[in-house]
């Protein structure tokens, strides 16, 4: 059941009747001496899936959904490769060394580490040239000193220094050609400035970082006639262009998986650039995602690709909507209506069922699938096997079981007058569960209901009994439910009393109000005419009786909004809900609208020319009125705190033609999927503007032009959601019904229409 709830009270009502309002927000409908009640059930999914990625730095797994935990991954990998990267090694400038003959340093190096086979393409070093003359300063590759943690003095490459004149620092890249290969080592990059000599027209520089360095171990070393010994933790600033070359086994260079936080080893396998791993979790790991994405890492290089093969396990406690049908003389009937949203090559569902129910049917999309041999049943468990899932299937799964018997201890005394106390005891129910009882009038309609939490005490029922209340045989209906069990018990009273009969609406009116667009045509006409002859009296007065019969069209469809408490949309074959919005702050009270219907059916009312035009009646019951429009294959439900005018009724027609033209055909095919009636509540706001009723916030332009009442109402609206701290307003919480002029009317429904007023919409759910 669709259902769509908000609250127009500042505080809740604790006094409202709590009749059939179960504490996990269960459904409850009474009919027929049968009580249906709304539950949900724990069922479990298990799935496995597999797949292949190529050339791929991370393990992106697709989990289609994110309501998966993962209980076991395993991972094979191979083909495992480097790509061209860029490597930082420190981009960090905040201090500057400077070769110049004022400096008296003829040259600056920085240690370079390679720690695997690497071909350097190229060196990004970041600096500044402030010469005013070109000398022939080298950019040198040399190896390194160990011990002094400075070069060693043997060049291996030298190259012109590639640093254009500037006036700012900024990134200069040394190219190799041919490029340079690499063993394992420790290197020194040098930029060699002999050739200035006591010139004092140049000028380079090279940028440092002196502060939390990402490589504080690489030394720096300056030439003064000799390299003096390193200095560590504030290197030269460079990048290195280059590609690992060679072939590792995962453990050489420490690759992992990193999963939840925890680094998983990958394991060697018999050849090297292959490796595998394979986890079960023993914790529940949800990765609360539809795409779960696993990094993986390794101490060599960030630019590794690699192939991999996948298989994973999953599972997820699905919640399945389903209910218990309790009725006197009949075992329970318990149904569970899960959506199977099939995943991965092998599914399977698992539902742990009490070993005293008894598996009766099974039903996927309608078909009776009990005998199929992926379904299995026995000591408590059912398996639907992968073999019979179809994707998005709807599945209903039908058990019984013998009903639990309740007493009812009168204490002797079962006949009352009207105006008396009726009383009785429910004996130690058993503790779990909720106990609903159920008084009935002889006409079956119903006047109290209660609802009670069972803690295996003693429950105690009382109704003073109306003055009016009708002579016959009232009945009790008492019953038990928790999520495995339930019961029932009846008890007759003899009862004198009134009877109330059902009031039907009047024939349709045919007056309606005019048009704005009409009044402002005949405005116009009227000045244009002004100006050469005088009006007519007749004519005014005609104009001033449309505009305040347009103007009362107005209030009378506030007044309805405001007194609109539920909107209801049933399945007229099946007797389902399919939609429900409530705007009064509480759920729908079930006993209106059984107790409604079952009034009808008493009487023997048929509405027979329903199929082909909308047929209404009403009912004045507990303090509401109850409405029903009846068209072709649907009901809507109305209750309401007054009589509504007739204006609504004529919105009600127009209404039920538009749901039967857009939503007939899936009425007529409804299967518990609600997805397909949300767009009802944009078709019940078009037709009885009930975003008068919703929590409204404002959003003005700065460029729109207001009337002066509707600049009023926007002041007020303002200044109480300042005093209460609030970001919304009701209409409710500015006028009352007897203080709400017409034109503020008007103009609340001018602003909405603006899109200044602005609903705020809440979520549907499914119940």
């Amino acid at each position: 059941m669709l259902s769509l709830s908000l609250n127009q009270n500042m505080s809740s009502n604790a006094d409202i009747q709590a009749a059939f309002n179960d504490p996990q927000s269960s459904d409850i409908l009474y009919s027929n001496e049968a009580l249906n009640i709304t539950q949900s059930f724990q069922i479990l999914e298990i799935a496995e899936n597999n797949g292949t990625m190529q050339n791929v730095s991370s393990v992106d797994i697709d989990l289609n959904t994110s309501r998966w935990n993962v209980s076991q991954l395993e991972l094979e990998i191979t083909n495992m490769t480097f790509i061209n990267e860029t490597k930082v090694i420190e981009d960090n400038p905040i201090d500057e060394e400077e070769i110049s003959k004022f400096s008296g340093y003829d040259r600056l190096a920085v240690q370079m580490n390679i720690n695997a086979k690497t071909i350097i393409y190229g060196i990004y070093i970041y600096g500044r040239n402030s010469s005013t003359e070109d000398k022939d300063i080298r950019f040198q590759i040399g190896y390194y000193d160990e011990i002094k943690g400075c070069p060693n003095g043997t060049i291996f490459h030298d190259n012109p220094l590639n640093m254009t004149k500037s006036v700012g620092e900024g990134w200069h890249l040394q190219k190799f050609n041919p490029t340079l290969n690499l063993s394992r080592g420790k290197y020194s990059i040098i930029i060699n400035g002999d050739a200035i000599g006591g010139s004092p027209k140049s000028e380079y520089y090279w940028s440092t970082c002196t502060e939390n360095p990402k490589y504080p171990d690489l030394n720096r070393s300056i030439y003064n006639g000799e390299w003096l010994s390193g200095k560590s933790g504030e290197p030269f600033l460079y990048k290195l262009i280059q590609r690992v070359n060679e072939t590792f086994y995962p453990l050489e260079i420490n690759m992992t998986a990193k999963i939840n936080g925890n680094d998983y080893p990958i394991l060697n396998k018999s050849k090297s650039g292959t490796g595998n791993l394979s986890i079960s979790f023993n914790y529940t790991l949800f990765p609360n995602t539809s795409n779960w994405s696993i990094p993986i890492k390794n101490n060599v290089s960030d630019a590794l690709i690699f192939n991999v093969s996948y298989h994973i396990k999953l599972n997820h406690t699905l919640t399945s909507v389903g209910s218990v049908y309790i009725k006197k003389n009949q075992d329970n009937l318990w149904i569970l209506n899960p959506f199977l949203d099939r995943f991965g090559y092998n599914y399977t569902v698992i539902y742990d069922y009490p070993d005293h129910w008894n598996i009766r049917n099974i039903f996927r999309g309608g078909d009776n699938v009990t005998s199929d041999s992926g379904i299995t049943y026995d000591g408590g468990s059912l398996y639907i096997n992968n073999s019979t899932i179809l994707y998005d299937s709807v599945w209903k799964i039908e058990a019984t079981s013998i009903r639990y018997n309740l007493t009812i201890n009168t204490e002797g005394k079962t006949s009352y007058k009207a105006g008396e106390l009726l009383g009785f005891f429910v004996e130690k129910p058993p503790p779990g569960g909720n106990c609903n009882i159920i008084l009935v009038d002889p006409i079956g309609i119903i006047f109290h209901t209660q609802t009670n939490e069972s803690s295996g005490s003693d429950i105690l029922f009382q109704y003073n009994l109306p003055t009016n209340s009708r002579n016959g045989e009232w009945t009790t209906y008492v019953f038990w439910n928790n999520e495995t069990d339930a019961g029932m018990q009846t008890q007759a009273f003899q009862i004198s009393g009134g009877v109330s009969g059902i009031t039907f609406l009047p024939p349709e009116s045919t007056t309606t109000g005019i048009d704005p667009l009409l009044l402002t045509i005949i405005f116009i006409t009227i000045s244009g005419v002004a100006g050469i002859s005088v009006v007519s009296y007749s004519v005014i007065r005609k104009i001033r009786k449309n505009l305040e019969l347009y103007r009362k069209k107005q209030q009378n469809r506030a007044y309805d909004i405001l007194n609109l408490q539920d909107v209801i949309v049933i399945s007229k074959e099946s007797g389902l809900n399919v939609y429900e919005e409530h705007y009064s702050g509480r759920a729908v009270d079930a006993t209106l609208v059984s107790g409604f219907l079952d009034a009808i059916r008493s009487f023997g009312i048929e509405l027979t020319g329903a199929s082909h035009q909308t047929q209404t009646i009403s009912l004045e019951y507990k303090d509401s009125i109850v409405i029903m429009s009846e068209y072709k294959n649907f009901r809507l439900i109305f209750i309401m705190s007054d009589k509504p005018s007739e204006e609504f009724y004529k919105n009600l027609n127009e209404l039920s033609y538009e749901i039967g033209e857009k939503y007939g055909e899936k009425i007529e095919k409804y299967s518990y999927d609600t997805r397909a009636f949300v767009g009802l509540h944009d078709v019940i706001q078009k037709h009885l503007k009930t975003a008068f009723i919703f929590p409204l916030r404002i959003s003005e332009p700065e460029d729109i032009k207001l009337s002066s009442t509707e600049r009023d109402i926007i002041n007020s609206a303002n200044r109480f959601m300042k005093q209460n701290n609030l970001d919304y307003f009701f209409v409710s919480f500015l006028f009352t019904e007897e203080k709400i002029r017409p034109e503020q009317i008007e103009a609340i429904f001018n602003l909405i229409e603006k899109d200044i007023l602005q609903p705020i919409e809440l979520e549907s759910k499914i119940s």
